[in-house]
C-alpha cells in the first residue's frame, strides 16, 4: 500500500494558505482596534471547488468588524483629486 506524499489537493492546499492569511490579517487588524480575541478560521472548499474560509469571533470582535465595515470609505488622497476650480 503506498500513501500520497501530500493528501491535500491544490485547492485545499489554496483554502489552507488562504485561512493562514485571513487569520493573521484580520488578528493584526483587531489587536489594533483594541480587540483580544479567541480568532479561528477554518479552510474549506466549497461546493463550486473554489477555497473558502468559514470564521468564528466572539461578539466584541464581531462587533467592531462590523462597525469598520459600515463606516464610510476615507476620502482619497487630497493630491491625487483633481479640483473643478483648477481648470
Amino acid at each position: 500500500m503506498s500513501i500520497p506524499s501530500d493528501p491535500l489537493t491544490e485547492r485545499e492546499r489554496q483554502a489552507v494558505l488562504l485561512a493562514h492569511d485571513v487569520h493573521d490579517h484580520l488578528l493584526h487588524w483587531l489587536t489594533r482596534h483594541g480587540v483580544a480575541c479567541p480568532l479561528v478560521v477554518s479552510p474549506f472548499v466549497d461546493a463550486t471547488g473554489q477555497p473558502s474560509v468559514l470564521l468564528r469571533l466572539n461578539s466584541p470582535a464581531a462587533r467592531t468588524l462590523l462597525r469598520a465595515l459600515t463606516l464610510p470609505a476615507p476620502p482619497s488622497n487630497p493630491r491625487n483629486v483633481q479640483r473643478r476650480d483648477s481648470f
